[in-house]
């Protein structure tokens, strides 16, 4: 069974509008004065030849959104977390995947950075076929050059990787065969596992609001090339290895402060790194994470608007998180999900009105408080004859009082 966006957009009529444009698109006022000033490509020239086009449904299902409407450029978004350098909430605002779904959904399952995709019914194969013209946030070319580069060399590089996650493993099994990586062109490639796995599919992006990032098979070669040997000269990376302090043979390390894996993504060091999100990591002070505007984001809403509205995703940075409620009722926060104790709901809820802000109890099935996960990649024979098991997973699912957990926790 084929999947191809337009077949996808044809059918869903509200959608079918994205596809018939005038040659322009609009963009963010700040992204036309660096186009005006020369600094920045026209936005005909940023955007794929066909755009991702958000509307009713698209991201968010229509049960959870039905007043959805063309929004306003400007603003941002100012959330808060209490962990050193980083914020869950940034991390999740990036995460895109080659295919989508609504968030919380299980489908309709579309296309995303990859404009067609085929899989087959025992999830084995995969093709996908990316979208011509995508770029990187710093505008270079997007290819399956880069997807080629990530799997043959480096989650197949043992020094980088020495044990792939088993995302990339028949069946997903810690010790199954590799994936075979086939490149058709330079949009086009296959994935093919010697045993399939549905669970792939939400490493693709189906049915996952966070953890599907692409970058786990497409990174930019453009730049990590410049850091690995068999791109880069013995001379130059000594130069760059010196520039550290690191020893002569620590190559991979050297990469690996360059390499980006998707939930490092709103960290201080990776600013400047390209991704493919609405928001990239720029450089700001202790106190904040600071993401802006992606110019070269490849989704525009159903009037022609490239997104994202918002001109930048902010992170108050606190000690401790004792101090996130106050903050959220001085007004210092505008947007904000993870990282609230449920003890302290009451007190938010009794400020809204002082705060100006509201509290949304109806979207706690976000995250369970409390989650227990197998741990899959355990090398041991016997802790995998028995974990893998589906009916010893479902027997300690059963065993578990959750009645119990809820009359002592809330």
């Amino acid at each position: 069974m084929k999947f191809k966006e337009l077949l996808m957009l044809a059918s869903t009529p509200m959608l079918m509008t994205g596809i018939v444009y005038a040659a322009k698109y609009q963009e963010a006022p700040e992204l036309a004065q660096l186009v005006k000033s020369g600094k920045l490509p026209a936005v005909e020239e940023r955007l794929p030849d066909n755009p991702v086009v958000v509307g009713p449904g698209r991201e968010v299902a229509l049960d959870d959104l039905p007043n959805w409407e063309v929004g306003k450029y400007g603003g941002e978004f100012r959330s808060i977390s209490h962990l050193s350098d980083y914020d869950w909430n940034l991390r999740d605002a990036v995460n895109e995947g080659f295919l989508s779904t609504p968030a919380h959904k299980a489908g309709p399952i579309e296309a995303n950075i990859a404009e067609e995709f085929d899989i087959n019914d025992d999830y084995s194969v995969f093709y996908f076929k990316l979208r011509k013209g995508l770029k990187w946030s710093d505008g270079a070319p997007v290819s399956t050059e880069d997807i080629r580069f990530t799997y043959e060399e480096v989650i197949k590089n043992k020094e980088i990787t020495p044990t792939p996650h088993y995302r990339f493993r028949s069946g997903c099994k810690p010790d199954g065969k590799l994936a075979k990586l086939e490149i058709i062109d330079d949009l086009a490639f296959r994935i093919t596992y010697e045993k399939g796995c549905g669970r792939l599919m939400k490493h693709f992006g189906a049915s996952q609001v966070w953890g599907a990032q692409y970058n786990d098979w497409m990174q930019p070669s453009h730049v990590l090339k410049k850091y690995h040997p068999d791109h880069a000269s013995k001379a130059e990376i000594q130069r760059l290895l010196k520039e550290k302090g690191y020893n002569d043979d620590e190559w991979v390390r050297l990469f690996k402060d360059i390499h980006v894996e998707w939930y490092e993504i709103p960290r201080k060091v990776t600013a400047g790194y390209p991704n493919l999100g609405p928001w990239i990591r720029v450089e700001s002070s202790p106190e904040l994470i600071v993401m802006e505007r992606n110019p070269y984001y490849f989704k525009i809403d159903t009037a022609g608007n490239q997104l994202p509205y918002v001109d930048r995703y902010v992170s108050v940075q606190v000690a401790d998180a004792e101090n996130i409620p106050l903050k959220v009722i001085g007004g210092e926060v505008n947007f904000h999900r993870d990282l609230i104790e449920h003890d302290k709901v009451p007190l938010l809820k009794k400020n809204e009105k002082n705060g100006n802000y509201r509290v949304y109890t109806n979207l706690v099935y976000h995250n369970a408080p409390v989650a227990m996960m197998f741990n899959y990649n355990n090398p041991d024979k016997n802790w995998q004859k028995v974990v893998y098991q589906k009916e010893f997973r479902l027997a300690v699912n059963m065993a578990i009082n959750n009645q119990a957990i809820i009359d002592s926790q809330f």
